[in-house]
Order: C-alpha cells, then structure tokens, then sequence
C-alpha cells in the first residue's frame, strides 16, 4: 500500500468527522486502494432493521430501499457482523463457498441480481443499537480477494471508528471522553471545549497556537486571536454563551492570522440544553477555529441549500476568505460591477439585508454539522 494514497485517505476520513457528506469522498478512496467494482458504508440501527447512514457506488436509490424493506432483517451476511470484533476484516470467500452464498436468501432476492458475490468486509462500529461496517465488493467472474488487501481495508476501520465517533455522537453515550478526544487530535480545525466556570476542559493540537499566545501575553482570557479586537469579541462571545441560562444561537468570528483567514465558531454545548452527552455534564461551550478549508462551501452544497448559481457559489468562498468585493473582482477577473450584482443575489437568496449577514446565514449551516 502506498503511504502517500493511505495518509490521504485518512484524511478524507477525518474530513468526515466535520462533514458527513465527505464520507462518501473517503469510501471511494478506500475502493480505489483495496480494488473492486463497488463500496458500501453503512451505519445500520439493528433495532429498526434500517440505515442511518450509507453511501454505495453499486445501486440505485430504489435498489437500496428495496433491500432495507425487504431483506435488510433477515440478510445472512450483514449478521454475520454479530459475532465479530470491531476492527476486524474478513473475507466472504474464507467463510462461504459459492454453493452456500447461492443457498442464501439475501443473495438469491438482492446480491445476485446486482452481480454482488465476493466481499472483503470490517465492522468499525457496534453497539446494542448500531453497527458500522464497510465492504468492497467483486463479482463472481471478478478475481477472488487476496489476504493483503483483506490487510489493507482492516488498516482503516480504526480510522472510521474514531470519525463516527466524533461525527454521529447521538450513536452512543457509552463513549468515553478519550476516545473523542484522540479523534478530535486528527482535524485540521482547532478545537476547544470550555467547562461551564469557563476553565478549558480539552484542546487539541491544532488550538495551541491561540492558547500560546495567551499564556505569551498573561491574558485573563485563556484563547487570543492576533489583533485585540478579535480577541475582546472571541472572549464576549464565549462569556455570553457560559452565562446564559437557556439555548443561545452560535457565534461567528472572522479574523487573519499570518496572512490566512479563519473563522471562529462558538457553539453553546450543555446537557441542559441538548442531548449530547459525550463532553461530559460540565461541558458548556465548544471553540472551532476553522480555516477556509476546512468550510466545505462547496457548489453542490450551496446550490442545494440556498439555490446559488456556480458563479455566486465561487464568490461566496472567495468573500468568506476575507476579501472585499473589490478584491474577489480581481481574484475571480470580473468586474467590481459584476460581483455586487451577485452579491445582490446572495443577499435576496439568503434573505440576508448585509453582506456579513449573508455569510453569517451560511456559517450557521456548518455549525449545524459540527455539533
């Protein structure tokens, strides 16, 4: 396996635990390594018999449900995951000859049909409620799975295990803070967790930087952004988060630091006010300090969630780089002219009355994914 292609997929891995949506980026880099026609992912809620989640390349939409109604209950090969460890892969061919897999139901009403036979599958989740799983599938005229790429898939479960972890934690409150914080060390975006008195219960690596600076400067407020200003706001929202006594909406914060932009989003987080356990029952507030990457503004997305034209999708991510119309002008080589009609645009699809409002309105739905 190629380091270079593994690290990245990781990463893709990890960009789920931010956003969902990415998961399916990152089943598809795990097909591309192990090798076969199709991937399934799939968070299954064995009381229900039905999916929380899934991505597959392999069937349609009405194929998926077809199988959810009318095999998912009784499939002999996903209940196989009930004896198995999570973190372990295995493959169809060491378990089922092709005379036995052809006896099954599920393979004669579904796997058959869509040319489904031999897998190379691991459970990176289970719970009394959920489990977790991806396989790589073959046809029966395919090559047989070898041992190391059965090797390869298991070298990512634990990866999957600890995006999920931090991504759908209304899974599972048996979790322990550990297991989230050594995920949460994997993101590019700083993260860090407030008790309610305000002390900082958890950062990971990619906050020091803004607790370094504030230890450097013997602040009273434990997290500084480069300028004062950005730092008084940061501290007042965080304050007015702590000290409020019922839900309060989020906060956003754009500042530059060393010439990149970032945004800080502060998100109100307490067991009074959500169902989320897994910070522990002090936990109030959480911090994310996310650069322009980490914002997943991609086309499809906001055309789907606000109805953005492709060129209004690439102003959005340019205006929320820092930039003022004039500058998104010369980056995107129109006219200042044309990027204040599109503005005018954004504003009326937003039902936004300012600029500032419109990106704000937009920064909302990424919190929606963090939390």
């Amino acid at each position: 396996m190629q380091i270079e292609r593994f690290n990245d997929t990781v990463n893709k891995i990890y960009a789920a635990a931010i956003d969902q949506n990415e998961m399916s980026n990152a089943a598809l880099s795990i097909q591309s390594m192990i090798g076969g026609h199709s991937v399934s992912l799939v968070v299954e809620d064995t009381l229900s018999s039905s999916f929380r989640y899934s991505f597959t390349n392999g069937v349609t939409t009405e194929q998926t449900q077809d199988y959810i109604e009318n095999v998912l209950g009784e499939d002999e090969l996903t209940s196989f995951y009930e004896n198995q460890k999570v973190g372990n892969s295995w493959l169809s061919q060491d378990i089922w000859n092709l005379s036995t897999l052809e006896d099954f139901s599920a393979y004669q009403k579904f796997y058959h049909k869509i040319g489904w036979t031999y897998f190379t599958a691991g459970l990176f989740y289970q719970s009394d409620a959920a489990r977790g799983y991806i396989s790589v599938t073959r046809s029966k005229y395919d090559a047989l799975f070898t041992q190391q790429q059965r090797k390869d898939l298991q070298l990512f479960l634990p990866h999957l295990h600890r995006s999920l972890l931090i991504n759908l934690t209304l899974l599972e409150r048996e979790s322990t803070i550990f297991a989230y914080q050594e995920g949460l060390d994997h993101l590019s975006a700083g993260v860090v967790m407030f008790s309610a008195n305000g002390n900082i219960l958890f950062a990971n690596k990619a906050s020091m930087n803004y607790l370094a600076r504030s230890q450097l400067l013997n602040a009273e407020f434990p997290l500084q952004l480069p300028t004062p200003k950005d730092s008084k706001r940061l501290h007042s929202e965080v304050m007015r988060i702590l000290n409020s006594s019922a839900y309060c909406p989020s906060a956003y914060i754009r500042f530059v630091d060393k010439g990149a932009s970032y945004t800080a989003v502060c998100v109100p987080w307490n067991r009074h006010f959500t169902e989320h356990t897994w910070l522990g029952s002090d936990s109030r507030c959480m911090v994310f300090f996310l650069t322009q990457d980490c914002i997943p503004f991609t086309e499809h997305y906001l055309k789907s969630a606000f109805d953005l034209s492709h060129a209004e999708a690439n102003l959005v991510n340019v205006l929320c780089k820092g930039l003022s119309p004039k500058e998104a002008s010369q980056q995107l080589f129109v006219s200042e002219a044309t990027v204040r009609f599109h503005i005018r645009n954004i504003l009326y699809k937003t039902e936004s009355h300012s600029l500032n409002g419109a990106l704000t309105k937009i920064l909302q739905t990424l919190t929606i994914r963090l939390v």
